[in-house]
């Protein structure tokens, strides 16, 4: 089975594929086999739902997922080999081992930090029983893959791994300024002072924002069942006329976020309020 090894690296927004050898490390396979033996189930990624140990989340037809499989696909030794500064310069974010001879082409990729580049003048070597400094550049390898690419489909567990190396954006990110004042500006939707929401919208609120936009759950209910729907929550909805208005306190602003993200929700058990911070539709 004829298998390549290349190093990703990330130059001002654009990815390049570079050959480093001509045969993976030899337990490139076995990282590979680990990795999909662990998985039971998989699950469309939505951006709400951590997966347990046993678990995967996949996307397909990513452009990134594309660039892999012609780069494994093609001749290695077309492709220029990276240099040691490169290496050093901290561009290289991944490293990937596929094999284009399998039906769909299947590639296993590891991230690669700062931190596993071993310093010369910190590392040293055992030598015929004597330890001396590293004298060659050296890198230190993962010894787990960060995701797996079969065919179009991207499998991963960890979204914020998985992002250094791919562009997920149209699939999970902060919602911008501009996306702020367009959510904003919906009949349903109260916001006194846009522009201070905007200055003070941190990261979590930010991506919450960016789900209930995808999620249409706006457009898809009356805000007077949203409103009827919080209060069987225990989340206290104020109401602008029609629309919803959104609370200048920060608390009482990421409860009634994460109440339209589907985040809080009544135990049928003992009626006990709760927060979720992963979610998947069953």
């Amino acid at each position: 089975m004829r298998r390549t090894e290349r190093w990703r690296e990330r130059d001002h927004g654009k990815r390049r594929p570079w050959a480093q050898s001509g045969q993976a490390p030899a337990d490139a396979e076995q990282q590979e086999q680990e990795f999909l033996s662990s998985i039971t189930q998989e699950y469309a990624f939505d951006g709400g739902y951590s997966p347990e140990r046993d678990e995967a989340l996949f996307i397909g037809g990513l452009p990134d997922v594309k660039k892999f499989v012609d780069c494994v696909s093609g001749n290695a030794t077309a492709i220029p080999a990276i240099s040691q500064n490169e290496i050093a310069s901290g561009r290289v974010k991944s490293l990937f081992m596929g094999d284009s001879s399998s039906s769909p082409t299947i590639i296993g990729v590891q991230s690669f930090r700062q931190n596993q580049i071993l310093d010369k003048r910190r590392t040293l070597m055992l030598r015929k029983n004597t330890y001396n400094n590293l004298d060659t550049p050296s890198v230190v390898l993962n010894t787990k893959i960060t995701a797996f690419i079969s065919g179009k489909q991207l499998k991963f567990r960890s979204f914020h791994a998985t992002r250094s190396i791919f562009d997920l954006t149209g699939h999970f990110r902060d919602a911008t300024d501009d996306e702020i004042k367009t959510f904003a500006n919906q009949t349903s939707v109260n916001i006194p002072d846009v522009k201070k929401f905007i200055e003070d919208a941190d990261e979590v609120v930010r991506k919450k924002i960016y789900l209930i936009k995808k999620s249409g759950v706006l457009n898809n209910y009356k805000t007077k069942d949203l409103e009827r729907a919080g209060k069987a929550a225990g989340v206290s909805i104020a109401m602008s006329g029609k629309a919803i208005t959104f609370p200048d306190d920060k608390k009482q602003l990421k409860e009634l976020l994460n109440f339209l993200d589907h985040g809080v929700y009544k135990s049928p058990i003992s009626g006990d309020r709760f927060l979720a911070n992963s979610k998947r539709k069953i």
